[in-house]
């Protein structure tokens, strides 16, 4: 609220008056009490008197207040002073100043305020609050209503408005955004330094709303107060000084009445540029028109820099009737030669058509249907290639009138364009030759022998893209063969890739480390790498009938996404990475990396599963055969962590089957590894029966955790032979797991295994044990090394199944005795081998 008089404005200076007497009264007449000090504490007497520069001093309720009298002025009184400045203009003896309140405007104490103003200035009623009337009374020298062409007469603000077509002007702007900034802290904006206090126009907000004129400040913006209400928003003009973009110019506000401060959007058009009008680039300017220039009759101009020319009446017959200045007057004869003329300007723009002159002047093939005759009747009409710089380059096409043979690159056509009659050269150049249909579908049949690359339907191999359609559509094509070529990251499938109908699938193969493996995990280097980026089973082999053989998969690997290493780890639980289901199919050079699940064989009802070579590091289960009615056979699997030990050992150790077989018959795995599992072969019962004569000519089974072989008591009458069999397990510097460790457990009845040669190195417990009844484990060359580690007195073989034994074929060579051989139950059999 601001008091109703702020001062006495434009004081004329003359000299003080010194001992003038002042009384100081209400606006009722009465006297107003006043003090000489802040504190109220002494209490004036009235009339005070100036001192001798003309100034005199008193302290009421609200504040301190100094009034000068000057100009030889005499004052008797003053009544209710705001004394903030000197008392202006001519003042008279007797005069009275009045209306001057020195309180702040208060509508409930009008006794606070004169109900008049009269001097010799001022003569002018005032309303109940002292405030000036709207109505009754006039100011002299000025009139409200009249002719607004008088140069005395005041004008309302709707006039006003009406005179800027709906423009608010507002405080001009030191500068104006380009973009959305913080309303807050001092900041250079367009490149004007920010300063305290001033204002900027911000008008590029992200939320609209926001928009509007504000004091900038260090801490947070504040709005103007001639634009802080919505009603003082529409039409709001400010004009921008400085800036490097926006200096000069001149913003209004359209949005609408009737919106909400904060919420509704404020924007701002441009109503001015900053900078005068110039003219250029064919264009003229005179005054304040703009036009183009015109070009002189006769003559054509195409595209040049800047604006086309003002165009000019050009007739048919002006054009038939043009003549270019080089080729006036000349006879031409043999063959076609443009005029020495630039093909192209420096702007890359074409300055003449070369064949217009050759073409209409210097050989004509018929005009009007009517032929030409004569000398050049058996040339040859050319399309060269020329430069930039309009030097010749070659001939790629070639007409002769005569013949209407056409030679393309130097290569001659037959007369008619049918390509059966084409003829070819038979050293054309690869990628460039035409060739025949028939020439093509032999090329077509050839190409389908070749096979379809997933990188023409759309595969990208970068890591990245979703590869999954390009590898189905594929499939779709029919082809008998389809490529994954190598690549530097992967193949990235977002589903399950589902392959039901034969064909070869082929890979270039994968690098599955570069460097050591001392680090967790292994870097991968490049190869034909399949990424499944779910959970889902990831490359579905199906076949539903008979009809399913000679399916095949080749130089391929897979990958999923796991957890970094950490203490506590373990697996996502993804699900297969290869599913064989039914059908024939062949696997060679297959690599899982890093597979929570590595290959199911399972509902071979019509086909088998073969595996040339299989590689990889799977940490639940790597194999897992069930529902097999044919022979499975494998020639080379190797199960390997392609990282340290430390980074997924302890689960390995604890939780990865490598091979498991349920219901299969006559499997056969020519060499069988895998190192730091829980169980190296697992023999279940499956949905459909047991595994009966697996064979194995080599089974090496390192490091393992709890058991070598176990034979389930669930796979009742199982049985397996071995030919050359070797186990150890882990050992403290492996991370020795501790507890139950046995290279050999057949805890199923009626079951045999069987083993040629065995080795048997480094177990808790016993080499071998047989806790099922009416089971047989055969060894013949046998070998045990350090069995018993666990001290719990265990021997070396042992058998707790009724009607079961072990049967060694020689005595065991033995190497860092446990203990006993036998458990002393006479059910190890071993032959007396006297010295001879």
């Amino acid at each position: 609220m601001r008091k109703y008089f702020d001062s006495i404005a434009n004081p004329i200076d003359g000299r003080p008056i010194e001992g003038a007497l002042i009384n100081v009264l209400k606006g009722d007449g009465s006297q107003q009490p006043i003090y000489g000090d802040p504190n109220k504490a002494q209490l004036l007497a009235q009339p005070i008197k100036t001192d001798a520069l003309g100034f005199f001093q008193f302290f009421v309720d609200s504040g301190v207040y100094t009034l000068r009298i000057a100009n030889g002025a005499s004052v008797q009184t003053i009544t209710n002073v705001d004394m903030t400045d000197s008392v202006a203009g001519a003042v008279t003896a007797d005069a009275i100043i009045g209306a001057l309140g020195y309180t702040p405007y208060d509508s409930g104490n009008p006794a606070g305020y004169l109900s008049s103003i009269t001097s010799g200035l001022v003569n002018a009623a005032l309303g109940g609050g002292g405030a000036l009337l709207k109505s009754g009374g006039t100011m002299t020298g000025a009139v409200l209503g009249v002719d607004s062409n008088d140069p005395a007469a005041l004008v309302t603000r709707a006039y006003v408005q009406s005179l800027s077509n709906g423009q608010v002007p507002k405080p001009a702007s030191r500068r104006a955004t380009t973009g959305n900034i913080s309303l807050s802290g001092i900041q250079t904006v367009d490149g004007v330094t920010g300063l305290s206090g001033g204002q900027t126009l911000v008008k590029n907000q992200t939320a609209p709303a926001e928009n509007g004129l504000y004091l900038e400040a260090a801490g947070a913006w504040t709005r103007i107060v001639e634009m802080d209400t919505w009603a003082e928003v529409p039409g709001a003009t400010t004009f921008v000084s400085g800036g490097t973009t926006q200096a000069n110019t001149s913003w209004s506000c359209t949005s609408a009445a009737g919106g909400t401060l904060g919420t509704t959007a404020i924007t701002f058009t441009q109503t001015s540029a900053q900078g005068a009008y110039d003219a250029s680039g064919g264009v003229k300017k005179t005054g304040n028109v703009f036009s183009l220039t015109p070009i002189a009759n006769g003559k054509l101009l195409g595209n040049v820099s800047g604006s086309s020319a003002a165009p000019v009446e050009v007739t048919i017959a002006d054009l038939l009737g043009y003549t270019p200045a080089n080729a006036a007057g000349q006879t031409f004869t043999g063959e076609v030669n443009a005029p020495s003329v630039n093909a192209r300007g420096a702007a890359g723009t074409f300055r003449l058509m070369r064949f217009m002159s050759g073409a209409l002047n210097r050989f004509a093939w018929g005009l009007d249907s009517v032929a030409e005759s004569g000398s050049n009747a058996g040339s040859n009409l050319f399309l060269n290639r020329y430069n930039d710089a309009g030097s010749f380059i070659d001939q790629p096409i070639g007409v002769n009138r005569a013949t209407g043979v056409v030679t393309i690159n130097g290569k001659t056509m037959a007369e008619k364009a049918d390509l059966a009659a084409l003829a070819l050269a038979s050293n054309s150049t690869p990628g460039t030759s035409l060739i025949t249909a028939s020439q093509y579908r032999t090329l077509q049949q050839a190409l389908a022998t070749f096979g379809v690359n997933v990188m023409d339907k759309g595969a990208k191999g970068d890591g990245v893209t979703d590869d999954i359609n390009a590898f189905r559509i594929a499939v779709d094509t029919g082809a008998r063969v389809i490529r994954m070529p190598s690549v530097e990251t992967f193949y990235n499938l977002s589903d399950m890739w589902r392959v039901g109908r034969s064909a070869k699938l082929v890979g270039d193969g994968c690098e599955p480390y570069q460097g050591s493996l001392d680090t967790s995990p292994a870097t991968r280097g490049p190869g034909s790498w399949l990424k499944f980026n779910h959970s889902g089973e990831g490359l579905l082999l199906y076949g539903t009938d008979t009809s399913h053989s000679g399916g095949e998969i080749e130089g391929i690997g897979t990958i999923r996404n796991q957890p970094d290493p950490a203490p506590g780890w373990a697996p996502i639980n993804h699900n297969y990475d290869l599913s064989v289901i039914s059908g024939d199919w062949r696997l060679d050079n297959i690599m899982l990396w890093n597979a929570t699940k590595g290959l199911l064989h399972d509902y071979a009802g019509y086909g088998r599963c073969e595996i040339g070579r299989l590689r990889g590091s799977c940490f639940n289960i790597g194999i897992n055969i069930d529902r097999c009615a044919d022979l499975f056979r494998a020639q080379d699997v190797h199960f390997w962590p392609f990282s340290g030990f430390s980074t997924y050992g302890e689960w390995t150790r604890d939780n990865l089957i490598a091979l498991q077989t349920g219901r299969c018959d006559g499997a056969t795995f020519d060499s069988f590894f895998c190192i730091g599992a829980a169980r190296g072969v697992q023999m279940v019962q499956g949905q459909t029966g047991i595994s009966q004569h697996i064979k194995f000519g080599v089974l090496y089974i390192d490091l393992f955790g709890e058991f070598g072989i176990y034979v389930d008591a669930s796979a009742d009458g199982a049985s397996m032979e071995v030919a050359d069999l070797l186990m150890q397990g882990a050992v403290a510097a492996d991370g020795d797991p501790g507890g139950a460790q046995n290279g050999i457990v057949v805890a199923a009845d009626n079951s045999v295994l069987k083993a040629a040669i065995s080795n048997i190195k480094r177990v808790n417990e016993q080499a071998a044990i047989v806790t099922g009844n009416n089971s047989t484990v055969e060894l013949g060359l046998n070998s045990i090394d350090a069995w018993n580690r666990a001290s719990i007195g265990a021997s070396a073989y042992a058998v707790t199944g009724t009607g079961s034994k072990i049967m060694l074929g020689l005595p065991p060579l033995v190497t860092n005795s446990g203990g006993a051989i036998g458990d002393g139950s006479g059910k190890v059999f071993m032959p007396s081998m006297a010295a001879i």
